[in-house]
């Protein structure tokens, strides 16, 4: 016997909750912590290494 009712709809926390639960996982935190370390200006080469 299958239930044919159909799910709710998923209802998100709002976005800056989101976004701080995001930053508070280690992968996220220090990808954040590079990029604002790195800059708009920093140049990475091929391999992905930072240029000189």
């Amino acid at each position: 016997m299958s239930d044919s009712s159909p799910l709710p709809p998923v209802r998100l926390h709002p976005e800056a909750e989101l976004a701080r639960d995001a930053l508070s996982t280690p992968l996220l935190s220090r990808a954040a912590r590079l990029a604002r370390w790195a800059g708009p200006d920093t140049r990475v080469d091929a391999g992905g290494g930072l240029a000189r």
